[in-house]
């Protein structure tokens, strides 16, 4: 893994391989789920959105086994799907059994709304206990339960965010990936404490572009937010299905031998990891107060805490950026 920053070679072989096993509490499998109708009012067509499975899932240990969050457009119940919920949500898989040595059931975690779409959740552990956070601004963080009960229990704001905000209501921050508990002083001179590392994006809905950060908050409840990084130097490319900007989307995050590994998708046609040092990303953390504050950005502009303008950063030294094969 130390070498993996200046080698751009993975120190591990992986093989991707569908997982049949997630089931629904009523023991169907994965497959039959809402979908969402919109009706063409010019050409007078009904379209359908058939999906046949879930997305964005994020891997995560918990208390030594192996937890999977995801969102997913809701199974279909007897009756078919309740009215207006015909949205993605958020479920949770305890215990997965990888190898499919036994059944995963998929929970539906309970503590977000059913009438609107519910997705970029980020685990993780504390004390034995699991935890997600909903939004990153205002930093809203809730426990959830195997059962997939959960409920709020802390809420904190970040004033640069909720300034940018405030200025730029086209401006979503959301969440990205998983936290993970870092605990290097020597590594992190620009956070030398304990804490979470997560990331999260800005999504500009006019502009329909994607930002994404490194951020850390605090490793005791409530866990409000400590530092933002400059932008993350994420290789962009153009989706084959559809017209869009170019664009990542980070999935995961890992931290091993002081090696940082940030897993995304690019355009949605190819799966690749950014890669760095924990100095290198530290020095990410550093710029970004250089600059007056945590910076964040949309379109070809960041937007630092005390509300000047300045322009991006990006990083090379240190960083490898690879396609998985």
């Amino acid at each position: 893994w130390s070498r993996w920053p200046t080698t751009g070679e993975a120190p591990f072989q992986a093989s991707m391989k569908p997982w049949y096993w997630l089931r629904t509490p009523q023991n169907q499998g994965w497959r039959h789920l809402c979908a969402p109708e919109d009706y063409v009012v010019r050409n007078n067509t009904l379209v359908r959105h058939v999906v046949t499975g879930p997305e964005d899932a994020k891997v995560f240990l918990r208390n030594g086994s192996i937890s999977v969050s995801f969102n997913s457009l809701p199974p279909m119940g007897e009756e078919g799907c309740a009215l207006g919920q015909d949205v993605s949500q958020m479920y949770l898989a305890s215990s997965v059994s990888a190898d499919g040595a036994a059944d995963s059931v998929g929970r539906h975690l309970t503590c977000g709304a059913t009438d609107k779409a519910e997705k970029n959740w980020i685990p993780f552990e504390h004390n034995g206990k699991m935890y997600f956070v909903y939004s990153p601004s205002p930093h809203r963080v809730v426990r959830a339960e195997d059962d997939g009960s959960c409920q709020q229990v802390f809420s904190t704001d970040f004033e640069p965010f909720a300034k940018l905000k405030r200025n730029n209501s086209h401006l979503e921050i959301r969440g990205s990936g998983q936290a993970v508990f870092v605990n290097d002083t020597a590594a992190t001179p620009s956070l030398p404490r304990p804490h979470f590392l997560a990331a999260l994006h800005i999504y500009d809905t006019k502009a329909k572009t994607y930002s994404h950060f490194a951020y850390r908050f605090s490793d005791e409840p409530p866990f409000n937010i400590l530092q933002v990084s400059s932008q993350l130097p994420l290789v962009e490319a153009t989706s084959e299905d559809s017209p869009t900007n170019p664009f990542a989307f980070v999935s995961g995050l890992a931290v091993v031998n002081r090696t940082v590994a940030i897993s995304y998708g690019a355009g949605d046609r190819e799966a690749r990891a950014l890669v760095m040092t924990m100095d290198r990303l530290d020095e990410l953390f550093a710029c970004a107060d250089a600059m007056g504050g945590e910076a964040v950005v949309s379109g070809n502009a960041s937007f630092v805490g005390n509300g000047s303008v300045v322009g991006n950063t990006s990083a090379t030294d240190n960083v490898s950026t690879a396609a998985a094969r």
